[in-house]
């Protein structure tokens, strides 16, 4: 087992930790936490975050925050090499009050925010002339771009709060059953043959890994900063 949280008043080990045996609930289970944890959460985060800056009228860092929303959402909905041909729509059912919402924001996403293709997003070519300085004309490529309409963030945010809440009722589900199914084989776990978590320095860090349905390693990056020394004033 993987040593866990100790409790110093016994000064024993209280928690230990291990995978869950490998089966296809267990796959499922990962699928659907990684759909929450790995999407929606985000998604959710972010748009929690987006509303506090625009209540206090930073309207350009809510924007941002929205986007970063749309992508996270619409990973959930995108098909790849790990999740094959299933996304979170193969057990998700959209709500029908939300179809056209949710229709709204993956359009958004594939021509404004992934791809620079809608007119939400437009550089025009102006000249200005100043006429106090004889009429010199200064040319001007100003990007004025249209950013999801509030009402329509507020509807958004409560869409990923109700797949949210769709999606945990079924992880619910699972881990009752995976538990369930531990305790008959007396506590056993799976855990890895080595260890799961790899070290390794920020100069090595790549994107280009593929995670597996069923996890035995990752590698967590880390930064190496050098200490300062502040000089001895009294020398």
């Amino acid at each position: 087992m993987l040593s866990g949280v100790t409790d110093d008043r016994h000064n024993e080990q209280r928690f230990e930790f291990g995978l869950v045996p490998d089966s296809p609930e267990t796959r499922l289970f990962v699928e659907l936490s990684h759909f929450a944890g790995g999407d929606l959460s985000p998604a959710a985060t972010a748009l929690g975050l987006a509303t506090e800056f625009y209540e206090r009228e930073e309207a350009d860092t809510a924007g941002f925050l929205v986007d970063s929303a749309v992508v996270a959402y619409c990973r959930a909905f995108v098909t790849s090499s790990v999740r094959g041909t299933r996304s979170l729509e193969s057990h998700i059912a959209t709500p029908a009050e939300f179809t056209a919402l949710h229709q709204t924001i993956r359009t958004y996403r594939n021509t404004t925010v992934a791809h620079s293709q809608s007119e939400l997003s437009m550089t025009w070519p102006l000249v200005v002339i100043d006429r106090s300085q004889g009429g010199k004309p200064t040319v001007w490529g100003p990007t004025l771009g249209q950013p999801l309409p509030w009402t329509i963030v507020e509807d958004f945010r409560r869409l990923v709060d109700r797949l949210l809440d769709l999606l945990h009722e079924m992880i619910e589900d699972l881990r009752v059953r995976l538990e369930a199914d531990i305790r008959l084989m007396s506590g056993r776990t799976q855990i890895p043959a080595e260890a799961p978590f790899v070290a390794a320095l920020d100069r090595d860090f790549t994107a280009r890994t593929q995670r597996q349905p069923y996890p035995l390693r990752q590698t967590l990056y880390w930064s190496r900063t050098e200490a300062r020394v502040e000089p001895d004033k009294g020398a």
